[in-house]
């Protein structure tokens, strides 16, 4: 079988081809998943608004129920209740244990609080407390300045009150 210049060339060409078929499928794929990104991106941001709205709009809603309260009950103006609320079935609630009952979707006591913090490395910690002595001696630095020209201040207003004297 004899192979030919023109066969050569042209199983060059395809291998060429499939590199560049490769390359621009990976570029379609990252353009895709830069819109997919984008997407997702804009989607949080709109829920983020969107949850904003409703929690403002929930705690409006409070307020003002807390305030026709307060105006229907002039006697409770003190500001919190020193007696439970009361429901129209008779049954007394008591707004701290309300509270402390833990709901889905509402946080709780406990997961509200914060985690704790990394530990530092030492160079961090380097870095830290070196931070923190210039920043102590800059701080010094100011202070005595001002004291310095709060004392010039006086030292002119008394030699100006000698001169009124």
């Amino acid at each position: 079988m004899c192979v030919s210049f023109f066969d050569v060339n042209v199983f060059q060409n395809s291998k060429k081809m499939t590199k560049l078929r490769s390359k621009l499928q990976q570029l379609a794929k990252k353009r895709a998943h830069r819109k997919t990104v984008q997407k997702r991106k804009v989607d949080r941001a709109a829920k983020d608004i969107l949850a904003k709205k409703t929690a403002e709009q929930i705690r409006l809603e409070e307020q003002t129920n807390l305030e026709m309260e307060r105006l229907a009950n002039p006697e409770l103006d003190a500001g919190e209740d020193p007696q439970p609320s009361t429901l129209a079935d008779g049954l007394i609630i008591d707004k701290k244990l309300v509270a402390s009952i833990v709901m889905p979707g509402r946080p709780s006591g406990p997961a509200l609080k914060k985690g704790a913090k990394k530990q530092l490395t030492r160079k961090q910690l380097k870095r830290k407390e070196k931070g923190i002595e210039k920043g102590s001696g800059i701080a010094d630095q100011m202070n005595k300045k001002w004291n310095v020209k709060k004392m010039r201040v006086k030292v002119r207003a008394q030699v100006r009150n000698e001169n009124l004297h």
